[in-house]
């Protein structure tokens, strides 16, 4: 969807629904982003690379 068709979405909505969607992006989230530990995206990648090792040796040729 383009930012012109959601505008025009957002246009033709009730404005009690108009108020509930500006009211929901006016909203601070409620925590950041969230970072793997390096721990983890390593346990991530052994886990991956155990998985598919063959499909990972054929990309290596």
């Amino acid at each position: 969807m383009t930012a012109e068709e959601l505008i025009s979405e957002f246009k033709r909505m009730p404005v009690n629904e108009q108020e509930k969607v500006i009211h929901l992006l006016s909203q601070e989230p409620e925590s950041g982003p969230t970072y793997a530990t390096n721990a983890s995206a390593h346990k991530a990648v052994d886990e991956i690379m155990s998985e598919h090792s063959a499909l990972f040796r054929k990309l290596a040729q």
